[in-house]
């Protein structure tokens, strides 16, 4: 019997496996990058394979970039080196990002399956269909891997039994038993490697594997602080549950809220932190990472649209599918919960625990399966643990698109744990109108019987027909507005700026600095020649922190080219930057392309694919 469900769940997977493949290479647009960064992170991964870590950024030398510098995706560049050295930069980028996400659904998938929430398949089928979810995974960041390991943190941190060891009832390991701090301490970490090969020791291969989640984090992007913060979350959920449900004293659920979890989780961030090549700048850029840019932007400065607040149509669009999901549990829960959770006689009002307690305290102590209760208690533990943070992350969501991707994994575990405590087999019956219609013998009971062919009607057809249509149109709603935001955008085309860039190359030296429209630009840029200094990238906040008025400066002269004059231009770009030469996007910016046009001390050397070069003369 177990040899056979093992098979059924590795077909699962295998179809799985296929089927994200599939979907995943139906959304990514082959003719384009989707994102601007993609172009960054596929040059960062091919100068590293040529050069080692990059542990300096020169080419915006303008930016805080210049002297506080550190790779924060290393680990990211290091896993696409193989394919952009074999593929190139933009078909090494698709296909990379491509394998990352169909290998994070399938450990989101594994979480799934192994907190035991059924159908796993279907909620991981769910989560992958989900936009913006979808769409993130395949932009040819460090998204995929990132949402992997966070959701294999929550996973585990959920799967942590304390005193789950593999060891006797009663026995104490050598390392728990200990005087030493150092063997108490870290002994989980040994014990939890040895369990991992070995397949045993819930206990300590989660914490094992918690701070192996520090780590990957840590090392794939600098915004680790999110994973400290989701662990920190999850303890105040289980101190709510705790107290609340299990009536634990306060001091009592303080101490097993999960300190050890988070301890863990602590170790592998600064393990991952002290091993990082750029560990003596990471403080300072993170300063500006997390703070400057994560947190708040300065006024005034223009953003990327995925730092925008959420309006009230994407406040209840990231809810998905799963939105529809959640109201059936709902309904589901108020007339077909599976059974009523037993409460333990300690939690009556007085201590005799009889049955006249239970009556003033209207609790039912009808015998029940032991098991049952404590898998629905199982189930329900996790739906308050994961509480304060799937809030947290809705909050952050509507503040900033961007955590959508972060927020709707865990919204989609929350749902499926939900979900377990609905008796839908009941409802279906419930559902089931098999009442003969009676003879009709006067008015009324003709009537009745109308109602009742009605109400069969209905729950035969009319409810499952509007339930799966609904269905239906999310998520073609979803799969449509994922396809068409990969597709449809006109910019990062493979051969974008193109033939003005290599213009530029032909005569440019090495150090040149060439001044182009906008902060986005510079990936596109940097990747076809890395031997030129440019004016701002990655975000307007690093040129932002080295010159405020320089950043405004410049980004006057895109949005307000139209109230400029060529003499202020040429003074910000001849005389300030001292830029050689001049790439306009004239597409995007037509007002600073006619700007530059008109002005004869720009001499243009190329048009085409989107943008036009200028070689700027020496003097007046």
């Amino acid at each position: 019997m177990k040899r056979n469900k093992l098979i059924n769940n590795i077909l699962v997977f295998v179809l799985l496996f296929f089927g994200f493949t599939a979907w995943f290479a139906f959304l990514m647009p082959w003719d384009r990058l989707p994102d601007p960064d993609a172009f960054y992170h596929a040059k960062m991964a091919s100068l590293t394979w040529k050069n080692g870590p990059i542990q300096s950024f020169p080419w915006l030398d303008l930016t805080t970039l210049d002297k506080n510098f550190a790779d924060q995706h290393y680990l990211l560049h290091v896993l696409q080196m193989p394919f952009v050295n074999h593929w190139g930069i933009q078909n090494g980028s698709r296909i990379s990002s491509l394998v990352f996400a169909v290998l994070a659904m399938l450990a989101m998938t594994i979480v799934f399956y192994k907190l035991k929430l059924k159908p796993f398949w279907a909620w991981a089928f769910l989560l992958a269909i989900s936009d913006p979810f979808s769409t993130r995974l395949i932009l040819g960041k460090s998204s995929p891997l990132i949402l992997a390991v966070f959701f294999v943190a929550i996973g585990l941190y959920l799967l942590y039994k304390p005193g789950s060891d593999s060891a006797e009832p009663g026995a104490r390991s050598p390392e728990t038993g200990s005087d030493n701090p150092m063997v108490r301490w870290f002994g989980p970490i040994v014990r939890g490697a040895k369990s991992v090969m070995s397949g045993s020791g819930l206990r300590a291969s989660s914490l094992f594997g918690l701070s192996v989640c520090g780590v990957l984090f840590s090392l794939l992007h600098g915004g680790w602080v999110i994973l400290i913060g989701a662990v920190g979350l999850l303890m105040v959920g289980k101190f709510t549950f705790d107290v609340a449900i299990e009536k634990q004293k306060i001091l009592s659920a303080i101490k097993n809220a999960g300190w050890a979890q988070l301890i863990f989780t602590a170790l592998g961030v600064a393990i991952g932190i002290l091993v990082h090549p750029g560990r003596a700048q990471i403080a300072t850029f993170l300063w500006t990472v997390v703070l400057k840019i994560g947190v708040g932007s300065p006024e005034g400065l223009a953003k990327g649209m995925e730092w925008n607040a959420a309006d009230l149509g994407g406040g209840v669009g990231v809810f998905s599918i799963f939105g529809i999901v959640l109201l059936l549990c709902v309904a589901g829960l108020l007339f077909s919960r599976k059974t009523s959770l037993r409460v333990r006689r300690s939690n009556l009002p007085d201590d005799r625990g009889d049955e006249q307690s239970a009556d003033r305290a209207g609790v039912d102590l009808s015998p029940r399966d032991d098991n049952e209760n404590d898998e629905l208690m199982g189930f329900m533990r996790p739906i308050i643990v994961l509480g304060p943070l799937l809030a947290a992350l809705f909050a952050m969501t509507i503040k900033s698109v961007r955590f959508a991707e972060y927020f709707q994994p865990v919204l989609a575990l929350w749902t499926a744990y939900l979900a377990q405590l609905v008796d839908w087999e009941h409802i279906f019956d419930k559902l089931k109108f098999d009442d003969k219609p009676t003879q009709p013998r006067d008015r009324q009971s003709n009537l009745l019987n109308r109602i009742s062919r009605l109400k069969k009607f209905i729950a035969d057809n009319l409810l499952p027909a509007t339930v799966m249509f609904s269905s239906a149109i999310c998520i073609f709603n979803h799969v449509w507005s994922s396809y068409n935001s990969l597709h449809n955008n006109g910019r990062f085309m493979d051969n974008q700026y193109q033939t003005p860039m290599r213009a530029i190359s032909a005569q440019a030296q090495p150090g040149d600095r060439v001044y182009h429209s906008n902060w986005d630009e510079f990936p596109v840029l940097f990747a076809q020649d890395d031997r030129l200094r440019y004016v701002s990238g990655m975000d307007a906040t690093f040129l932002y922190e080295a010159s405020s008025t320089m950043a405004l400066e410049y980004q006057d002269f895109v949005f307000k080219a139209a109230s400029s004059t060529t003499d202020e231009l040429w003074g910000f770009v001849h005389g300030k930057l001292d830029a050689k030469y001049v790439m306009v996007d004239q597409d995007r910016w037509q007002d600073l392309a006619q700007l530059i046009e008109k002005d004869a001390r720009y001499q243009k050397l190329a048009q085409g694919d989107g943008g036009t070069a200028y070689k700027v003369s020496a003097g007046d």
